[in-house]
C-alpha cells in the first residue's frame, strides 16, 4: 500500500512539474536538468518549483534607516520598567494595555488566527478570582507565565480589571493576599 501511495505522489508531482513547464521556457534547475544530473525529481536538487524573483509592486517602499531617536528611551518606557525585576505600573488597566491587549485585543474580544486568544467578554471563568490569578501566574497553553514579572498587587489589579471590564459586572475583590495564596506564599 505504501508503494502505491508513493508512486501516486511521485506521478502527481511529476505531472505538476510538466504542467508548470508547459507554460514556462526551460530554465536550469528544471525536472529535465534533474534527470541529466541523475537525481530524483522529488529531491531539493531537482528544483521542481520554478524559482522566480518575488513579485514587487512598482510602489515598493524602501525601509528607512534608523535614527538616533529610535534608540532613545522614552518617559513611557522609563515608567514601565523603572523596577528591574517587575513592571513598575500598578493600575490594572495600564497593565492590561501594556501586556494583554496585544493578544486579547483592546476591547477584550480575543482573537483567532495565528493563535487562539480567548475573549474576556462574559467569560464565566472570571466568576472565581482564583482561575485568572492562576492563569496570569503560571500561563496557560500558549500564554506565558507572568509570575516573575508581576507582584501580587499587580496581578490582583489585572484580575480586578478583567472582572469589572468588558461588560463583566463582577466584584473587584481580588487582593494581593489571594495572589499570595495561589503562589503558596502564605
Amino acid at each position: 500500500m505504501k508503494s502505491i501511495t508513493f508512486t501516486l505522489l511521485l506521478l502527481a508531482s511529476l505531472g505538476m512539474a510538466a504542467i508548470v513547464q508547459a507554460d514556462d521556457p526551460p530554465m536550469s534547475g528544471s525536472v529535465e536538468d534533474a534527470g541529466e544530473r541523475r537525481t530524483p525529481p522529488w529531491t531539493n536538487d531537482s528544483a521542481n518549483i520554478r524559482l522566480q524573483p518575488p513579485r514587487a509592486s512598482s510602489e515598493t517602499r524602501q525601509n528607512e534607516p534608523y535614527s538616533a531617536d529610535d534608540f532613545t528611551v522614552t518617559d513611557e518606557w522609563e515608567k514601565l520598567f523603572a523596577e528591574k525585576k517587575h513592571f513598575s505600573t500598578t493600575s490594572g488597566e495600564e497593565l492590561y494595555n501594556t501586556m494583554c491587549q496585544a493578544c486579547h485585543m483592546p476591547d477584550g474580544q480575543g482573537a483567532h488566527g495565528a493563535g487562539d486568544y480567548p475573549s474576556f467578554v462574559g467569560d464565566e471563568r472570571l466568576r472565581t478570582r482564583y482561575y485568572p490569578i492562576d492563569v496570569v501566574l503560571n500561563g496557560f497553553r500558549g500564554m506565558p507565565a507572568f509570575d516573575d514579572m508581576l507582584s501580587n498587587k499587580q496581578i490582583a489589579d489585572v484580575v480586578n480589571y478583567l472582572r469589572t471590564s468588558f461588560g463583566n459586572q463582577l466584584q473587584a475583590d481580588t487582593t494581593a493576599n489571594d495572589v499570595a495564596r495561589v503562589r503558596h506564599q502564605q
